[in-house]
């Protein structure tokens, strides 16, 4: 299963993390 990109970067944005593109 491939997730979407725009899930993690919702996820990592709502976490503040820099998320590698």
């Amino acid at each position: 299963m491939i997730i979407q990109r725009r899930y993690w970067i919702h996820v990592f944005s709502a976490l503040h993390i820099p998320v590698p593109l």
